[in-house]
């Protein structure tokens, strides 16, 4: 939950209406004008959602000025948050209730971690994980169910793996990483010669803020780095 006055500062905009309506507020989520409820913004940022705007059970509509006046005609008791630029607002709201908020980690009782592996204390270990030797969890992670780690994997923070993922030994993730689920990142390659598979001795490495979707395998260089840029978005 989130005070209406965190949500201005986060939008980067100064409250010009009386709020002591809502004063003490606090925002859960955010949605469209029909389905929202009275602790979340509904979203009114094109014409064609002024039509729900009658109905809404919302008390707070983040709008553009455009169409501000046509709100305030059709519902004056609403509170109305004007966006400088509305999709931009947008964003950030998504940015912000898309993401969970961590205060305090957590180790699942049947996750199994070598004594040797590091985790932070904000980081959260789901059900069945298994996290071998040397291996590094940053701030704020989040490892879903059955997620495996192999030797010396170093997870920055705020990185998100789903359920059944598998990241191969050494491979490291940037900060806010997404890593859907069953993705298999940095296992071995198919690197063989006449006596059969060669050793891959290199690693993978994913930039900052990147997302690799569900079922995507990328492999371990032989030596050296199998390197995925910042902000990268790969899907299958």
């Amino acid at each position: 939950m989130v005070d209406l006055d965190k949500i201005y500062e986060i939008l980067g905009l100064q409250d010009h209406q009386n709020s002591r309506k809502v004063l003490g507020l606090k925002i859960t989520s955010i949605n469209t004008p029909a389905l929202s409820s009275l602790s979340e913004i509904a979203i009114c940022i094109e014409t064609h959602y002024l039509d729900q705007i009658q109905t809404t059970q919302a008390q707070v509509i983040l709008t553009t000025a455009t169409l501000a006046p046509k709100i305030s005609l059709i519902r004056s008791d609403l509170h109305l948050i004007i966006a400088k630029d509305g999709r931009q607002a947008l964003y950030q709201l998504l940015r912000l209730f898309g993401t969970s908020i961590q205060t305090q980690g957590s180790i699942h009782h049947t996750a199994v971690i070598a004594q040797t592996s590091y985790i932070h204390p904000t980081a959260i270990i789901g059900p069945f994980c298994v996290i071998e030797d040397h291996c590094e969890i940053g701030e704020a992670c989040y490892l879903q169910a059955s997620v495996y780690l192999a030797q010396a994997v170093k997870l920055k923070s705020s990185v998100h793996i789903y359920p059944h993922a598998y990241l191969g030994e050494r491979t490291e993730v940037g900060h806010h990483v997404v890593i859907g689920p069953n993705a298999i990142i940095g296992m071995h390659g198919f690197g063989i010669d006449s006596q059969g598979r060669l050793p891959h001795l290199g690693k993978t490495v994913i930039g900052d803020h990147s997302e690799i979707s569900g079922l995507t395998a990328i492999d371990r260089a032989t030596l050296g780095v199998t390197s995925i840029g910042k902000g990268v978005q790969i899907d299958t």
